[in-house]
């Protein structure tokens, strides 16, 4: 009977390790990363910069007025907004390649299943 209880305790212990590596596998992985960095720096994104204001400031004169009001907008930003926008850009390039290779993967599997 107390073997039984130790054997018990025991395999809670090491299915709580277990679960304790998986869940910190899954929170450090690379994907999580690149998804937490492009959370902080929208975040960021969206307390330094005036989204009403941007966007009010738009005149309607067409695409070509639309991108030379963009990029004059993003020239006459400070560096830290200026280097967010771009990291955020990147990461969600990233983050689009891996939800694309991602899905792709997973269909292809279940084909073969």
């Amino acid at each position: 009977m107390v073997n039984q209880i130790t054997i018990q305790k025991d395999k809670r212990a090491v299915m709580r390790r277990v679960y304790a590596v998986w869940v910190t596998r899954h929170l450090l992985s690379p994907f999580s990363v690149k998804c937490y960095t492009f959370l902080v720096l929208s975040l960021n994104l969206l307390a330094t910069v005036s989204i009403g204001s941007v966007l009010a400031n738009i005149n309607g004169s067409g695409v070509i007025g639309f991108v030379m009001y963009m990029q004059y907008a993003f020239l006459s930003t400070g560096f830290i907004v200026q280097a967010s926008i771009l990291i955020v850009f990147v990461i969600s390039v990233f983050l689009l390649k891996d939800i694309i290779s991602n899905s792709r993967n997973s269909a292809f599997a279940h084909k073969f299943a």
